[in-house]
């Protein structure tokens, strides 16, 4: 009797402990979930209030990706990733289409090329501020911008930065990226270009490294061979020691 006493009580103190950290562990979930989450919470997920729609029963989305949390990264306001977003939250089916970065559209407000020049300059020439009003109305007007250019109803838009992806990583501990390559010398190395910015370069040292503000420089070269009239790729840089590379013909 004695015996099967203390095995209950042993299986209890065991049980006891199990429930601790199980709750533990549910209660990390539950703050990480929300911190990735922010104010809408992980209850959001299972929301049933339909977004807004166009009169063809599509709820759009402009996602607009910019770098403005990196102060050292030039043009970090410029919209170089815009995306559409397309869902219809009845037959339950998603279109997505990349709007070029490079399109040259009328902005129709003074702006760093003008009056006109690439669609991805429109969301910073709105307004240069910081604060949550001038955030919603450069939201709200490039919104418009496109949906006007497309001919679309935009409902919804989506202003991600890279401070967004650093906080959802912050938010879980961690990821862990394994990339993999069938090429047995293994995969490239880092973009040079990005290394012309390195903080502790001083201003010649950049210039040395990246003389036009990119380590591998495209010229054309013409030449004329058997009567024809040849353009030769150059390919030039400082890493070659100033040597051209000679990589093709148009």
């Amino acid at each position: 009797m004695k015996k099967k006493l203390i095995t209950r009580i042993i299986l209890a103190i065991i049980g006891i402990i199990i429930a601790i950290v199980a709750g533990w562990l549910l209660l990390k979930l539950w703050q990480t979930m929300n911190s990735v989450f922010h104010n809408g919470g992980i209850l959001g997920l299972f929301s049933q209030q339909k977004l807004k729609e166009d009169a063809y029963g599509r709820s759009n989305v402009l996602i607009l990706g910019t770098t403005d949390d990196d102060p050292d990264h030039p043009g970090a306001t410029l919209t170089d990733s815009m995306m559409i977003l397309s869902v219809n939250q009845t037959k339950k089916d998603a279109y997505m289409f990349s709007i070029p970065r490079d399109l040259n559209v009328k902005i129709g407000m003074a702006c760093n090329s003008g009056y006109a020049g690439k669609i991805n300059e429109y969301f910073g020439c709105v307004n240069n501020g910081d604060s949550a009003q001038a955030e919603t109305e450069r939201m709200d007007k490039t919104k418009k911008f496109i949906g006007d250019i497309f001919g679309m109803d935009i409902q919804q838009v989506a202003h991600i930065n890279t401070a967004v992806i650093r906080d959802a990583v912050n938010a879980v501990g961690r990821v862990t990226v394994d990339v993999q390559s069938r090429d047995p010398r293994g995969i490239l190395d880092p973009s040079m270009d990005w290394m012309s910015r390195a903080k502790e370069l001083n201003h010649q040292q950049r210039r040395e490294r990246c003389p036009t503000g990119h380590y591998m420089q495209l010229e054309l070269t013409a030449s004329t061979k058997n009567g024809r009239r040849k353009s030769d790729v150059v390919l030039s840089s400082a890493w070659f020691g100033g040597a051209n590379l000679r990589i093709g013909t148009i």
